[in-house]
């Protein structure tokens, strides 16, 4: 068989195979002979793809939106182990499919109403001249990681959206049925009597044996381990540390004011109406109607132009250049010939001028010292980690490299991975420091690290104190506690449930209530919004998933009792108050309704166009490893 083989090797068929075999490799790449085809996308919506480094870009745009809303940093593991990358991953699959389809029916703006959006960014005017600026535009992109067709598909795919939503919208009305049936519902009040048991409805129990306090223990043992504890010293280093060091240079601030006059200026506005014509002869009739005096929105009508009202805007605002060069040399009340603008002619009658404004030094002088101040704090910070992380490639450790350079050191007490002490104090507000500290071993040092904000540190892991089980002497007193507490509980428990027994037996309400040592309180007709207010979510809901005459069971709002309820009545409202209150859900129940569209057409969107999702390229876009979500998957 071998030498069979060899003698295969030798021939033509095998050197014309190998041939195919390179040439594949060539064309395809190693990566998709081996893997059998397993997309790197990590969504395919139809024909539209988004690369990993387009949901990265993305996703970080999400997590800037959670760290400012937590007010830290977050890490990516955070978020994977969460599960928020494939919640986003699903929101981008469905919108990708929702704008597929939309381009596929042919819903899609024209190349010049793209233009003009984009024009509209403030972020792509210059600085100097107020106007969009091309350079400025592909700078921006090339810092997002954005060609201009990416950028550009994704302005046409918002105003597609845009054009869909606005379109239904304005179509849709739901049946006036469904806002009486809510009306029904929301005006609906019920009555319910309860009989409350607290614990003195039953006799105290007595002390646990040392056989049962010992069955507890064995029974709670993972709930009383106490976790790792970890000691570690930490170097901080912080803007606000340097604020004070700073001196104020007259002259700095003189030339910062010089430099930022123009961004602090208030620019010149003008109100005006621009109406687009299809020639310069219709262009002419609308120039002689204006100037006589006739309404701008007639005029449009009337010589089938479209008009667009500015309101104080100011030049940067418009989006043709030579239709804001316009308008902004015309007078108050005058109104232009035909102007050839960038995207067609157009007329311009301007309504009112408010004159721009350049603050004086002195009145952003404070704005000025702020931002100075902290500029050179932040000069000073950066010098001071530069000179310790050289001290640190000396040989110093953090302590000894702090000691040297003051830089501020905190002992931290010993917390959990969680930042909790044993006495109950929480250091929860930076997890990245606490994940660092675990990280390390006994002695263990961190490279300095960037926490944000203007925010720096460094920590050396002091002692470790591992997970333990406490032993059953030193937790019998609270061991003892809490077996008491749980058997007083479930005597009351048990004693709720004979009342409920005798209750739906049809006996009297408050004989039974004497009888259990317990006492009746009466609801008055509550609708279902003050119930919850009143009540609480867990005891609104008992009361209104009943049956007129049910008998039910629940723990009261405070735990430290148990209720048996008894709905007694329910009253329904008459047609005239549902009438009325329609009329007032009716808006609500239609955006409700308009959401629960726009879902449903996401799905079908992506039903449509067999969209699939690839979590594990999603991860790996992170900088991840699958690991992370197969960890968390096994909790």
């Amino acid at each position: 068989m071998i030498s069979a083989f060899r003698a295969f090797t030798k021939s033509f068929a095998f050197k014309i195979l190998m041939a195919l075999l390179v040439l594949s490799f060539a064309v395809f790449g190693m990566n998709d002979v081996f893997r059998g085809g397993v997309s790197n996308n990590v969504i395919e919506a139809g024909p539209r793809h988004t690369t990993a480094a387009d949901f990265k870009r993305s996703f970080d745009l999400q997590k800037s939106s959670i760290e400012e809303r937590a007010g830290r940093p977050v890490s990516y593991e955070e978020l994977v182990k969460e599960g928020v990358h494939q919640n986003y991953l699903n929101q981008l699959a469905s919108d990708d499919s929702l704008y597929g389809a939309l381009h596929k029916a042919g819903i899609r703006p024209s190349p010049s109403l793209i233009v003009s959006r984009i024009q509209k960014f403030p972020v792509f005017f210059d600085s100097i001249t107020g106007r969009f600026d091309k350079t400025q535009y592909q700078t921006f992109l090339g810092q997002q990681g954005l060609n201009e067709t990416r950028f550009e598909q994704i302005i046409s795919d918002e105003m597609a959206g845009d054009h869909f939503s606005t379109a239904v919208a304005a179509g849709f009305k739901p049946p006036r049925i469904y806002a009486a049936l809510q009306s029904s519902v929301f005006l609906e009040t019920r009555e319910t009597n309860f009989v409350m048991l607290t614990p003195e409805s039953v006799e105290k129990p007595g002390q646990p044996t040392e056989a049962q306090l010992k069955t507890f223990y064995e029974e709670n043992k993972e709930r009383l381990r106490r976790p790792e504890r970890r000691q570690f010293t930490l170097a901080r280093f912080s803007v606000k540390d340097y604020l004070p060091r700073v001196t104020i240079d007259e002259a700095a601030l003189q030339s910062r004011y010089e430099f930022r006059k123009d961004s602090l200026s208030t620019p010149e506005t003008r109100s005006f109406v621009q109406i687009t014509v299809p020639d310069q002869a219709t262009g002419q009739k609308v120039v002689d109607a204006l100037k006589k005096g006739q309404e701008p929105q007639a005029v449009a009508q009337a010589n089938k132009g479209t008009s667009l009202v500015y309101d104080a805007k100011p030049k940067s605002a418009v989006a043709d250049r030579k239709v804001g060069d316009a308008a902004f040399a015309l007078k108050e009340g005058e109104t232009s010939g035909v102007i050839q603008g960038d995207l067609g002619l157009a007329v311009v009658r301007v309504n009112s001028i408010s004159l721009g404004a350049t603050p004086s030094f002195d009145s952003v002088r404070e704005q000025l010292t702020a931002e100075y101040r902290e500029d050179q704090a932040k000069e000073l910070l950066y010098k001071q980690v530069e000179a310790f992380e050289a001290e640190r490639a000396n040989g110093l450790d953090v302590l000894a490299a702090s000691k040297k350079l003051g830089v501020p050191l905190m002992e931290m007490p010993a917390v959990t991975a969680e930042g909790e002490t044993a006495d109950g104090q929480r250091y929860t507000q930076f997890p990245q420091i606490l994940k660092s500290a675990f990280e390390q071993p006994k002695g263990g040092e961190t490279d300095i690290a960037d926490l944000g904000n203007g925010e720096y540190y460094a920590l050396r892991v002091t002692e470790i104190f591992p997970s333990e089980l406490p032993p059953l002497e030193t937790v019998k007193a609270d061991l003892t506690e809490v077996w008491v507490t749980q058997e007083w509980n479930k005597r009351v428990s048990a004693k709720a449930d004979e009342v409920a027994d005798k209750l739906r037996k049809g006996e009297d309400i408050a004989a039974v209530a004497t009888a259990a040592k317990g006492r009746v309180e009466k609801v008055p007709a509550l609708d279902r919004q003050s119930a919850g207010q009143a009540l609480g979510p867990q005891l609104s809901a008992q009361i209104f998933n009943a049956k007129s005459g049910e008998v039910f069971k629940t723990p009261s709002p405070d735990g430290r009792a148990y209720l048996v309820g008894k709905l007694e009545k329910i009253t329904r409202p008459s047609p005239e108050q549902i009438n009325q209150v329609s009329a007032m859900v009716g808006p609500q129940l239609a955006q409700g309704l308009f959401a629960d569209i726009g879902a449903s057409s996401r799905n079908g969107a992506r039903a449509q166009l067999k969209t699939r999702i690839y979590p594990e390229n999603a991860v790996r876009a992170l900088g991840l490893s699958e690991d992370v979500t197969t960890s968390q998957a096994a909790k």
